[in-house]
């Protein structure tokens, strides 16, 4: 079994080798304050990106039942002018920008964390054109 070192410098940078072990064995943390990230809660990790759209519809309160963060991309039509896409996550209300012009697309980007609640609406006469998320 190898070993491994921790090594440290007056910058405050630690760094973790396994000399004993063939190929790129070191990993330096930086000298910063924080809180680092295990891969599995970055967002894309380990996760796919999949169609939705036949089984979510706009105004429906869904949540998201993983232990991940997830993004919700929705592109909605609609066929009156100035329509305003009504979006929320946990009940906080996000609204989008509205065109003259009927029938004009738009999209939508959630980013939503574990557990929480959203929904994805439009005023006016919307019509999903597609649902895809990242899970």
């Amino acid at each position: 079994m190898s070993s491994v070192v921790i090594s440290g410098d007056t910058s405050g940078a630690i760094t973790l080798a396994a000399p004993a072990v063939a190929g790129t064995n070191t990993i330096t943390l930086p000298a910063a304050a924080g809180t680092m990230a295990l891969t599995n809660q970055v967002v894309g990790q380990g996760q796919t990106t999949a169609a939705y759209t036949g089984s979510r519809t706009l105004g429906t309160t869904y949540t998201n039942s993983t232990t991940n963060t997830i993004v919700v991309y929705a592109s909605i039509s609609n066929s009156v002018s100035s329509p305003i896409t009504l979006c929320s996550i946990n009940g906080t209300s996000i609204q989008g920008s509205a065109s003259p012009t009927a029938g004009t697309y738009y999209s939508v980007v959630l980013v939503v964390p574990p557990s929480a609640t959203y929904v994805v609406n439009m005023n006016g006469t919307p019509t999903l054109q597609q649902w895809i998320e990242t899970r």
